[in-house]
């Protein structure tokens, strides 16, 4: 977030304005970074409505908002992982029905980029929450303050947080751990 935008958060004279503001700057990264996650484009816009609408109730509830940006994706966190807990439930609770599996025809390397892509997220999927938010956040270019008031880790232990969490992907994929 810019000093301007700061600026017209702290001001707090019309939250209308400073709402419609990081509606409009925000909504695009929220929907991609949602994507990231739920990887479908109507849940997708479904979280990122969802996002903005609880970030409106903030406003007008007068609370004030010292940092925007970690609110916004802090909401938009939450609302995306209650959903994939509750879609792998579903999932495995189907899996047990039936092992049938269908695949799309694709070229040979899209395919493998699919492969790649998948078998990251599932690994991604084994780490503990706070882990998976920390890397993911991390990759979205947050700082460190950032992703510590985002994913409630203290300021000093982020480093350390997304040191581990990325040996145990690897340790995930190496081990051959995903499926």
């Amino acid at each position: 977030m810019g000093k301007k935008e700061k600026e017209a958060v702290e001001e707090q004279d019309s939250p209308e304005f400073v709402f419609n503001h990081l509606y409009l700057e925000y909504f695009p990264l929220i929907y991609k970074y949602s994507y990231r996650i739920v990887r479908n484009h109507e849940d997708a816009e479904q979280f990122s409505q969802q996002t903005f609408t609880r970030l409106y109730d903030y406003f007008t509830s007068g609370q004030i908002i010292r940092e925007p940006r970690a609110l916004i994706y802090r909401i938009a966190t939450n609302l995306c992982y209650d959903y994939m807990r509750k879609k792998r439930r579903v999932k495995e609770a189907m899996k047990s029905d039936s092992g049938v599996s269908i695949s799309n025809p694709n070229p040979e390397g899209e395919l493998e980029k699919r492969e790649k892509t998948e078998l990251i997220r599932n690994a991604l999927l084994k780490l503990p929450p706070r882990d998976q938010k920390c890397l993911l956040l991390y990759q979205e270019g947050f700082s460190y303050s950032e992703i510590s008031s985002i994913a409630k880790v203290k300021k000093s232990s982020v480093g350390k947080v997304l040191s581990r969490a990325t040996e145990k992907l690897f340790r995930i994929i190496k081990n051959g751990e995903v499926t």
